[in-house]
């Protein structure tokens, strides 16, 4: 039903306009879009470019940042989330009205996506980078993914004032959602995975197979290995970060690559040791092939971006919750080493690189991940499983 219809179905992809979760489905958008689906796709103009290459129609909505009276209004927990949905709600809501999607795929934050499928009784998929920390046994977890699981619970409480202002109903979030969830990520890496049931799928190539702009090339490294250094975009890590990086590479025989985003100033971090460079406005992905660790903060997809090329993690967490349960978890399943804050000195960093490099478990384990993050669904997986929803929901 859907191969005959599919010139005039239309699919509306949420994203909060600043989050880059955009990245991930960048290769699910082409891919539908080539299909001969009308794709929609909101964000800001930070990543209208981006989308635009794709083939999707950019509904742009502006960049917002919510103010310190939102947390009056919304409490604390979830009110950046809470604040920028129903920013996002305000700009495109008249649009849609008069371009109703037949599927819309939203972010699990992204609550613009989830009040307007339920208003207007339109189908949806979830899709999701973060762990679902909420479904897990708490019996089971660490210290640091149980505080998250904690705050998780607390947000949702907060969320469901938000949604019943709208008039939508309230959601449990630690039972499986009203929609498929797609995740972000394969399967090995959720927590207690087989427990969230059959509607919960798994693109794991996703993110690392999107298409890109920029260029890189290795001949400044020689026949150096290459540390790849790079910053979070949730959680941006400043000069004193990347300087005590360099300092814990200076004389080694390494070749550095610094990534430090669109927030820091080069300047700051000059004048360099021969054996480091910086980029910006350059993809991770196309640094990655040529990178022998990596050095990041163990976001979900970065740890699967990693992993696709088959790159060991050294972690280095700024104090918050999430990225310490990250963290954790992709220590327990042996990928990688973590440093939390207060173990983030220029030595230890120093060791913790000579252990990623000498470790025969760390290596074996991030090949079998490897394995697993390449046999897992990429774009044309999901596409599939995209279509086939919908044309169950339009049959029904």
């Amino acid at each position: 039903m859907v191969n005959a219809l599919k010139s005039r179905l239309h699919i509306a992809f949420f994203n909060l306009p600043h989050a880059p979760e955009v990245h991930a489905s960048c290769s699910l958008v082409q891919t539908l879009v080539r299909r001969g689906f009308r794709v929609t796709y909101v964000t800001s103009d930070r990543f209208s470019g981006e989308v635009a290459e794709l083939g999707a129609e950019v509904i742009r909505c502006p960049l917002y940042k919510p103010t310190s009276t939102d947390t009056a209004l919304l409490g604390k927990e979830c009110y950046e989330e809470i604040s920028l949905s129903a920013h996002t709600l305000l700009h495109v809501t008249p649009f849609y009205q008069t371009n109703k999607p037949d599927l819309i795929i939203y972010d699990h934050v992204s609550y613009a996506g989830l009040i307007l499928s339920m208003k207007w009784d339109i189908p949806a998929i979830e899709t999701d980078a973060d762990l679902a920390f909420e479904r897990a046994n708490p019996n089971l977890l660490s210290e640091s993914v149980r505080k998250s699981r904690e705050a998780r619970i607390a947000g949702n409480a907060v969320v469901n004032k938000f949604l019943e202002s709208y008039g939508v109903d309230p959601i449990d979030s630690a039972l499986q959602g009203q929609s498929p969830t797609l995740y972000w990520y394969p399967k090995i890496y959720q927590l207690q995975g087989d427990s969230l049931g059959y509607t919960c799928v798994y693109a794991g190539r996703c993110a690392a197979e999107r298409p890109y702009r920029g260029t890189w090339q290795r001949t400044s490294a020689g026949d150096r290995p290459i540390v790849l250094v790079s910053t979070s975009t949730a959680y941006v890590q400043g000069p004193e970060y990347f300087n005590m990086c360099i300092q814990a590479l200076l004389g080694l025989p390494w070749h550095v690559v610094l990534a430090i985003g669109s927030n820091n100033d080069p300047e700051s971090l000059r004048p360099l040791p021969t054996n480091v460079e910086i980029v910006q406005n350059v993809p991770q992905l196309k640094i990655l092939p040529y990178v022998s660790v990596l050095i990041c903060l163990g976001g979900p997809i970065t740890t699967w971006e990693a992993m696709y090329h088959g790159i060991p993690l050294i972690m280095i967490t700024p104090g918050h919750s999430d990225p310490e349960a990250y963290a954790d978890h992709a220590v327990e399943l042996g990928i990688g080493i973590h440093l939390r804050k207060p173990d983030a000195t220029v030595e230890n960093i120093k060791r913790a690189l000579e252990r990623v490099q000498s470790s025969v478990a760390i290596r074996n384990q991030v090949k079998r991940m490897q394995y697993a993050v390449r046999r897992s669904w990429g774009a044309e997986e999901s596409a599939n499983f995209v279509e086939e929803y919908l044309s169950f929901k339009l049959a029904v």
